[in-house]
């Protein structure tokens, strides 16, 4: 505004709800409330100079073509691509849902031995691991089958007969019979 030498264009739009401290208001305070209580273009004295105040009605109707009056004959839906489109994200989901979520190096290896040999889901013969590697990959089996919505008053059954299931024989060190007094304490 400081470099203006001839003309100046503020352009504003007066409402009712005006904040104090914005431009707008100071201005409207330096033209004696002026701006807001215009109700057509005038010519306001400030100082030694003058202000043209030149108000533009709204017109909130978008530009355009003027509407049609004769009224168009409905036409009739064509409801058939909404639902092939509902039924490929329906399919896409189920598909999506029987994927698993996380992916762990014991899923990766049960992915690539089921594609290399199309084989069953096995654990790796017991001898080459370690306690401590046939420990996590239990975990780990554990974990990607757990329903974490279920509560844990099954938790030690669940266990027994996962153990049951995946413990390599040769790695268990005690009896059946053990195994359920075992699950009946946790």
């Amino acid at each position: 505004m400081t470099r203006a030498r001839e003309h100046l264009i503020i352009s504003c739009a007066p409402t009712g709800r005006r904040s104090n401290g914005s431009f707008l208001s100071m201005l409207d305070e330096t033209f004696q409330e002026s701006i807001a209580t215009a109700s057509e273009s005038k010519t306001i004295a400030v100082g030694i100079g003058s202000v043209e105040l030149r108000l533009v009605p709204e017109n909130l109707v978008a530009p355009g073509r003027a509407k049609n009056s004769r009224r168009k004959a409905p036409k009739k839906q064509n409801w058939q691509p909404y639902v092939d489109t509902w039924a490929r994200r329906r399919n896409a989901y189920e598909s999506a849902i029987k994927t698993p979520v996380f992916v762990t190096p014991t899923l990766l290896k049960q992915q690539e031995e089921e594609l290399a040999e199309a084989a069953r889901r096995t654990m790796r013969p017991s001898r080459s691991l370690t306690p401590s590697m046939l420990v996590g990959e239990l975990a780990h089996r554990f974990l990607e089958s757990w329903d974490f919505a279920q509560g844990v008053k099954d938790f030690g059954n669940c266990v027994g007969a996962f153990l049951d299931q995946w413990l390599p024989p040769e790695s268990r060190q005690h009896t059946p019979a053990d195994t359920r007094r075992s699950r009946r304490s946790l």
